[in-house]
């Protein structure tokens, strides 16, 4: 448990740094409460987007099926 906590830690460092891959691992984490992190989709639909708005493909098609159905935090896309 401890090196999965370790991995959550530094992932958490590169994702704030900016690195979509990670925001989009600590997404995944969040959303499936992995690692020692607590399930938490709203803060999973923001790594998501933050990885998304950089082009990482992953994060783009969960923001994509979220959309249309009010999942994980994000709002009902109706258009």
């Amino acid at each position: 448990m401890r090196d999965e906590r370790e991995a959550a830690r530094l992932f958490k460092l590169a994702a704030d740094q900016g690195y979509a891959a990670a925001q989009h691992y600590l997404g995944v984490c969040y959303h499936c409460g992995l690692n020692g992190l607590p399930k938490n989709d709203r803060e999973a639909a923001r790594l998501f987007k933050l990885a998304a708005d950089q082009g990482h493909v992953a994060a783009q098609d969960f923001l994509a099926a979220s959309s249309s159905n009010d999942h994980n935090g994000l709002p009902k896309d109706d258009s």
